[in-house]
């Protein structure tokens, strides 16, 4: 993260570009009423003497106010009516043809002679006000915009102003909610930059604001949805939602804020009447603040796209994680995509991917001062996590890789956290996923405060990262068998490699490994290593004439070969190019040059039945079968 984006998110600013907004001028001039009838071009509204095209298509346009109007018993069916009340402003004609209409306020008005006058519009939009919907932070509004909503328009336009909305819900209902804004199929719902959508402020512990279930074609932009956190008067539960999507399909979410709500901010699951998972769910620009347990939650979702969001902030009941994907039950979460998201200041994780979750990528998103983890994932498999960017997680790993399979970690920074990189498994956990066959290539590990990367699962592939300048080990493979860790630089750390704790049968080749403060590379028991092609140089910085440039302790049937030793030319030496310490035995050692390889040895054997092949270069720099 640049210096400009590291100052951002300190000060708790987004640190991703804004963006607003906009509305056809068609559209916006129906919004307009009255001002915007007066600034389109052949206007049917009489302004200063003009009749306009209305007088000479129609005949006549009288003006009047909505009370006027269904007090008209004897409708003129070729004159239109212009309703003058404020927000509300439109033309209306008579629809003789029409006897059974309900009167919404908005696009219907029923005289009491039971006349029916329809809104002239283009059929494809409508503005919430025309319903009666006050948007003064005071009146509920939910009636007035759901009324609106099932008017049947393409568009539903929400302007400047703040809406109360009675969502309340019964725990029984928390996850599949019957109250709140009921968003029907093929409905944009557009919120001006400065609209606000509020819950009304209660005490329960369930809520929704705006709802989609069982439906498709479904967009929501602009504005904020915002929850009562900062006037709830409950205190129990955690299910109080802004979004809420149930089994719904082809949605689209954007330049949208959801806060402070007393659940999450977004919450995706399976459908109110099935299994099925909602699926094809875009959400791009949204920004999820203060949200009490999540910034957002998926338990069912398949196809799902989050872009150039941020999640921020998130406190107050656990897990608290920016995004959680937390399957239940039969539930799944796969096909998954974040890219260029921010997730800051989550008490919890940035993202917690839990349980049945396949064939996902998190790419190009920043993670900053989370509470726990960065990204953590557990018993999930066919996922990648790309060139991302970690720091400040003081308390946790940055990212973890827990009993996953066939995942990459790759070209990720994690800078200034407790742990960069940890990939391995939990006992209990084995018979679901054993944690093998993951990749993690190419990261930059630097200046953790413990340890810079740990692999403590098997058949995995290290490869390609940089490890500096982390406090503890740099590289720690753990409890790990068949592991290849190769070609990877590792300075400046306390340890550069370890290997220990029962692993076996792995390579340590071809790694450049130097000015760590103890040993360079250091393997402890186990059998059947190969350490080769490795160049180590400068290490033992913490004391000089103490550590080894490479190290095997009490290992077996080993080979160690073709790598090069240097003690280098720091104040503080390694004592030996090639340590063989411990109860080892029947190692094998060859081609390995070991010229000014440590202060003392170039070669120590301490082992036994230690096999010396030929092309060891000695302490010397003679050519030796013997140690040096």
């Amino acid at each position: 993260m640049d210096k400009a984006k590291a100052d951002a998110a300190n000060g708790n600013e987004s640190v991703l570009p804004q963006q607003e907004e906009s509305i056809s001028r068609r559209k916006l001039l129906f919004s307009l009423g009255a001002a915007g009838a007066a600034l389109s071009v052949g206007s049917l509204l009489p302004i200063q003497g003009m009749t306009g095209v209305a007088h000479a298509a129609a005949g006549s346009v009288e003006t009047l106010t909505l009370a006027d109007l269904r007090l008209t018993s004897a409708p003129d069916p070729l004159a239109v009516y212009f309703v003058t009340d404020s927000g509300k402003e439109g033309y209306f004609r008579y629809d003789s043809s029409d006897t059974s209409s309900a009167d919404n306020t908005g696009t219907v008005v029923v005289s009491t002679s039971g006349a029916r006058f329809k809104r002239m519009t283009d059929g494809e939009f409508v503005n919430v006000k025309w319903f009666d919907a006050k948007g003064d932070g005071i009146a509920d509004d939910t009636a007035a915009m759901q009324a609106a909503l099932y008017a049947g328009a393409g568009t539903v336009f929400v302007p400047d102003g703040t809406y109360i909305v009675d969502g309340v819900v019964s725990w029984a209902n928390r996850d599949t909610p019957n109250r709140g804004l009921d968003i029907p199929d093929n409905t944009h719902l557009q919120l001006s930059p400065k609209a606000v959508i509020r819950i009304v402020t209660n005490s329960s512990d369930s809520y929704t604001i705006l709802r989609v279930q069982d439906r498709s074609n479904v967009r929501i932009s602009g504005g904020t949805i915002e929850g009562d956190r900062a006037t709830h008067t409950g205190s129990g539960g955690e299910w109080g939602y802004g979004i809420c999507l149930n089994g719904a399909k082809n949605v689209t979410i954007e330049n949208i804020i959801v806060k402070n709500c007393w659940g999450d901010g977004v919450f995706i699951s399976r459908s109110v009447t099935s299994t099925s998972p909602s699926s094809n769910i875009k959400i791009v620009g949204l920004t999820s603040d203060n949200n009490r347990r999540q910034g957002m939650s998926c338990l069912a979702v398949d196809g799902l796209y989050v872009g150039g969001s941020s999640f921020r902030n998130t406190n107050g009941t656990p897990p608290q994680s920016g995004i959680d994907f937390e399957a239940e039950l039969d539930m799944k979460n796969k096909n998954i995509k974040i890219v260029g998201c921010e997730f800051v200041n989550n008490a919890g994780d940035g993202i917690q991917l839990n349980n049945a979750a396949s064939h996902f990528i998190f790419s190009g998103c920043t993670f900053v001062s989370n509470g726990g983890r960065g990204v953590s994932a557990f018993l999930n498999a066919y996922g990648s996590i790309i060139g991302n960017t970690f720091t400040g997680h003081t308390a946790n790993n940055a990212i973890m890789v827990l009993n996953c399979n066939y995942m990459t970690v790759s070209e990720n920074t994690c800078t200034g956290n407790s742990v960069g990189i940890y990939v391995g498994v939990s006992a209990p956990h084995l018979s679901i996923r054993s944690g093998d066959h993951n990749t993690i290539v190419n990261n930059t590990v630097e200046s953790n405060t413990t340890w810079g990367m740990i692999v403590a699962s098997s058949y995995n592939q290290v490869s390609g990262n940089h490890v500096h300048n982390n406090t503890g080990v740099g590289l720690y493979i753990y409890a790990a068998t068949h592991t290849r860790v190769s070609d990877n630089k590792v300075s400046l750390n306390g340890t550069g490699i370890v290997v220990s704790d029962g692993s076996s049968d792995n390579a340590i080749i071809g790694n450049i490994v130097e000015r760590n403060n103890k040993d360079g590379i250091y393997i402890n028991g186990g059998a059947n290593y190969s350490a080769a092609g490795n160049y180590c140089t400068a290490n033992g910085q913490l004391t000089n004439a103490t550590y080894s440039n490479i190290a095997l302790n009490a290992c077996t049937n080993s080979s160690v070969s073709n790598n090069i030793c240097r003690r280098g030319d720091l104040t503080n030496k390694p004592a030996n190019g090639i340590f063989l310490s411990g109860a080892g035995s029947a190692n094998f050692v060859t081609n390995n040059d070991c010229y000014q390889g440590g202060t003392a040895n170039g070669i120590k054997d301490s082992n036994t039945a230690t096999v010396f092949g030929a092309g060891n270069r000695t302490n010397g720099g003679t050519f030796s079968v013997t140690p040096s």
